[in-house]
């Protein structure tokens, strides 16, 4: 985008990846050719990835963690402090859910919510270390997540571990009557 068309008078275009993945998450690096030597990626290394490509905001969306976001916010802080005039990149607070039956919803929080609350409301979904997702539903964790503040946002509907591809007519339906439903993520 040309700088023109980003200094609107009254506005500011913002560029936003609405769901990244760290190396806290398993499928880090899945499409590169060395997964591997992609996961050894450190989050300064991480941050200034996404500065090279311009972006603005980032939501890490780890999948059932927030490891890497204190990391992150850490890192941005001294790189900062080393570079004042560097590009701040704001870290929204995130998380890829794995809600009962394998489907998965993004929650996403304000840029200073602290992880420990992120991992108090995490705790509220039921979710279950053996069976790796919540014991929960969709609308259940949905309405702890508007609950608290968040948005929640059914992830790659249309793709595996979807909501539309996983066809399952009472989440979904469950979903629709949520007031709160701002956004379904297609792939």
């Amino acid at each position: 985008m040309n700088s023109t068309v980003k200094e609107i008078a009254g506005g500011k275009w913002w560029k936003v990846d609405f769901h990244v993945h760290t190396p806290a998450s398993i499928d880090y690096g899945s499409g590169s050719a060395d997964p591997q030597a992609e996961k050894q990626i450190t989050p300064k290394q991480f941050l200034m990835k996404a500065m090279e490509k311009n972006i603005d905001c980032l939501v890490i969306s780890d999948h059932n963690t927030f490891d890497w976001i204190d990391k992150l916010r850490d890192a941005m802080e001294e790189m900062v402090l080393e570079k004042p005039e560097i590009q701040r990149i704001i870290i929204f607070p995130a998380v890829e859910i794995n809600v009962m039956g394998n489907l998965h919803l993004l929650a996403i929080f304000n840029p200073d919510v602290e992880v420990k609350n992120l991992e108090r409301i995490f705790g509220q979904f039921g979710f279950d270390e053996n069976l790796l997702a919540t014991t929960k539903s969709m609308p259940e964790v949905m309405e702890i997540i508007i609950k608290n503040k968040g948005i929640a946002i059914p992830a790659h509907v249309d793709r595996d571990s979807g909501l539309f591809k996983e066809n399952n007519a009472s989440e979904i339906r469950g979903v629709l009557a949520i007031d709160e439903l701002l956004a379904f993520e297609v792939i």
